[in-house]
């Protein structure tokens, strides 16, 4: 969430957002291994608002205007980073009273080619910055061996490999909390209170076996974050707004064990369907 957080740092001087982003990655996969992508993604109009303005501090003219998110071009160009033999299928925008963004539609040939990134900082328009870093890529891999008649396919799904880097580590509860972790909570709560991230496969056929944590008929749930959950948890939040990591991958432990907060822990998920 490193783009994101490179425009939090300018707006919350002088502002205090209420809601974010949504994010939506649905992989489906067909029992000879083709299948399609569908992502949607919505940020709030207030920050969209709040990024055209800074955007546009030190000029003179007409008001700026709100980054239109359905980039056609932009969202061609993903297929590059999907994995070989992703086509754009269809996209159309996407607007709520609080939000708006796209829905967009990519098909694949074989899932063992297919590339996702978990990380959806790479949707976010990037702040007006010189020789800044690439959005942190999280990238869900897969595996997958056709069924015959008397064996059911198998799909393997690879999670990210974590950082280098320390993991996100729950903070000692008797340790008193100090001004800057005050700070610091205060304008995560306030920041990511409507932000959802979620991540799933679902697979054209019925689960005969699978070591998933958690699956939903034949949709098998990665990640699924409701961050009003995670901002009224006071353990959690305090690690979150401290931590130094730009994953996901790396604070994934410490999301799981929030109440209403589904998220695959396993390195590997293998399904089994028919």
């Amino acid at each position: 969430m490193k783009a994101l957080a490179k425009w939090l740092c300018a707006i919350v001087v002088v502002f205090s957002l209420t809601g974010c982003i949504e994010s939506k990655i649905l992989i489906k996969v067909n029992t000879d291994g083709s299948g399609e992508i569908v992502e949607t993604f919505l940020m709030s109009k207030e920050m969209l608002q709040m990024m055209a303005g800074l955007s546009a501090l030190g000029e003179e003219g007409e008001e700026p205007e709100m980054p239109d998110l359905l980039d056609m071009d932009k969202l061609k160009e993903k297929t590059g980073t999907m994995g070989e033999g992703v086509t754009f299928a269809s996209a159309e925008k996407v607007s709520t009273d609080k939000a708006q963004g796209y829905k967009a539609v990519y098909q694949f040939s074989d899932i063992n080619k297919i590339m996702i990134n978990q990380n959806p900082d790479e949707n976010v328009p990037q702040p007006p910055a010189e020789g800044e870093d690439e959005p942190v890529k999280e990238f869900i891999t897969f595996k997958f061996a056709k069924g015959t008649k008397s064996k059911p396919a198998v799909l393997t799904i690879i999670n990210p490999q974590k950082e280098s880097r320390q993991e996100a580590v729950a903070p000692d509860k008797t340790a008193p909390i100090s001004d800057q972790e005050a700070m610091m909570m205060d304008i995560f709560k306030e920041t990511f209170r409507d932000m959802k991230i979620d991540v799933a496969v679902e697979v054209n056929g019925k689960i005969v076996k699978t070591n998933a944590e958690h699956v939903d008929g034949r949709r098998v749930v990665l990640m699924e974050l409701d961050f009003s959950k995670i901002v009224e948890n006071e353990e959690a939040l305090r690690t979150l707004a401290m931590s130094k990591n730009e994953s996901l991958e790396n604070t994934k432990a410490v999301m799981a064990k929030i109440p209403g907060i589904r998220v695959e822990l396993k390195d590997k998920v293998e399904v089994q369907f028919k």
